[in-house]
């Protein structure tokens, strides 16, 4: 049986723990193409105009997908939070249904185990014994695939906490990393850094965020996302708020604005958000406010399927060049 994974949303937080998952299962996993012109046409026509473009994105490749890549089932699950008391987007608990009624999946099609992990901490692990109950596992099996993993998704973690893009790792043999390689190497001789902050599937989509991180890094900038800031460093921004957030994401990007904040580790910030983005509204309020204050250059691109390359490209050699004016008239 293969397994057909959309390279979009949440891929780039989960896919090496899903993907060792399924393989050790027994299963073959296909992913979908990056992203292109096709796929995002496609998902616009499947999305009434309200919905995101991260959404839009995601109907793309589950189209591609089911289309061309000819896997025998969708893998998509249904996430409600990823931690205690705290929340993803309310359209990701609602994606199996949207893609089961778009595309007519009948119930063998479609794998959509619910990630919630905001109350009982065992709820998941059921729902990972049901998954290899459906797919004709022992118990046994689908415990011992879950604890190899748990391994892979804790290196992989890991690795982004050392300074590595997801694109950096899923696409090892592409030019995403030679690029890192080199990166790493003169982190400590970059004099600029940029703290490039936003949901991981807007920050590591190539095609919708035109090349962002590449610009960024042909211009000698070290870009540094929420992946490569710790929970740590994270927690000790959050204590600047009056309330906790209960958005997962919202709080990894406040935490890390302000952490960057606190430790004075970057020279700006680039806010990446969707247009449209009902969280993102508020949280981007917040870091822009308190980046005002303590005079930390932000530069805010918001994305949808008419942004157009040309202005991405202006705003940010226009940011990058007074952040590099700046720090040489310190």
């Amino acid at each position: 049986m293969k397994i057909g994974i959309p390279r979009a949303l949440l891929y780039y937080n989960y896919y090496p723990g899903w993907k060792a998952f399924f393989e050790n299962l027994g299963y073959e996993v296909k992913v979908s193409p990056k992203t292109d012109k096709k796929i995002l046409d496609d998902g616009v026509k499947l999305c009434i105009d309200d919905v995101c473009l991260p959404i839009k994105i995601y109907l793309g490749h589950v189209k591609k997908l089911i289309e061309e890549n000819e896997v025998d089932t969708i893998f998509a699950p249904r996430f409600i939070g990823v931690e205690r008391k705290k929340y993803l987007c309310p359209k990701l608990f609602g994606l199996p249904n949207l893609i089961i009624n778009q595309f007519e999946l009948s119930e063998d099609r479609i794998l959509s185990p619910t990630v919630d992990l905001t109350k009982k901490p065992l709820a998941f692990l059921k729902e990972l014994i049901s998954l290899g109950n459906k797919l004709n596992c022992r118990m046994v099996d689908t415990l011992k695939s879950y604890n190899t993993a748990l391994a892979c998704q804790n290196n992989y973690e890991n690795e982004l906490l050392s300074g590595n893009l997801p694109l950096d790792i899923l696409e090892a043999n592409s030019n995403h990393s030679d690029k890192r390689r080199g990166m790493l190497d003169t982190r400590s001789m970059l004099d600029t850094k940029v703290a490039v902050l936003g949901h991981s599937y807007n920050i590591n989509d190539d095609f919708i965020n035109h090349n962002l991180i590449e610009k960024l890094r042909n211009s000698d900038v070290f870009p540094i996302t929420t992946e490569m800031i710790s929970k740590k460093s994270k927690e000790k921004g959050l204590k600047k708020l009056e309330k906790p957030i209960f958005w997962t994401f919202g709080k990894e990007i406040i935490g890390s604005a302000y952490s960057s904040l606190t430790d004075r580790e970057v020279d700006g910030i680039i806010l990446v958000v969707s247009f449209g983005c009902g969280p993102d509204s508020l949280i981007n309020e917040l870091v822009e406010r308190e980046m005002k204050g303590a005079n930390i250059p932000l530069l805010m691109i918001t994305l949808d399927e008419h942004t157009g390359e040309a202005g991405i490209n202006t705003r940010v050699e226009a940011f990058v060049e007074m952040l590099k004016r700046r720090k040489q008239a310190v």
